[in-house]
This record gives structure tokens, C-alpha cells and sequence, in this order.
């Protein structure tokens, strides 16, 4: 499945809106969908949660979580 710009925006406002607390039958109501399952598919709370969860370990590698988008690695400046 091939990801369109309209995902990308709909992915951005919809969690624009839950992280700024508009419960989920509002945010379902402003993008049109029929069921609250499929608003709920654009929730992105549950994996930052997840992530922070993780990072409180404070290991230097964290696991990547099951379905967690990798994170990029932050590299040293070289040349010193």
C-alpha cells in the first residue's frame, strides 16, 4: 500500500486533534468516518506512550517496539 498525501494529512490532523484532547468521536465526526475504529487507526498517543515508556530505561540502545517506526540515530560530529 502506497502512502498518499492525503493519508499524511489526515494522519496529521486527526492526531493534531486527539493530542490537543479532542475525544475520539469529535475528531471522528470532523473527518467523516463512519466508525470510530477507523479514527482510531490514526491514533498515534499509544506508540509515544509506548516509546516514552521505554526511554525512562535509559539504555543506551532502546528495543524497538512492535509496530514502532524506527527512530534515526543522532551521530557525533566528525572530524575531532
Amino acid at each position: 500500500m502506497t502512502a498518499r498525501p492525503h493519508d499524511h494529512f489526515r494522519r496529521t490532523f486527526i492526531g493534531e486533534l486527539l493530542d490537543a484532547g479532542v475525544d475520539l468521536a469529535t475528531a471522528q465526526a470532523l473527518v467523516g468516518h463512519a466508525s470510530p475504529a477507523t479514527t482510531a487507526r490514526y491514533d498515534r498517543r499509544p506508540e509515544r506512550t509506548r516509546r516514552a515508556a521505554v526511554d525512562k530505561l535509559g539504555t543506551p540502545e532502546a528495543v524497538p517496539l512492535p509496530g514502532a517506526v524506527p527512530r534515526r540515530r543522532e551521530t557525533a560530529p566528525s572530524g575531532t
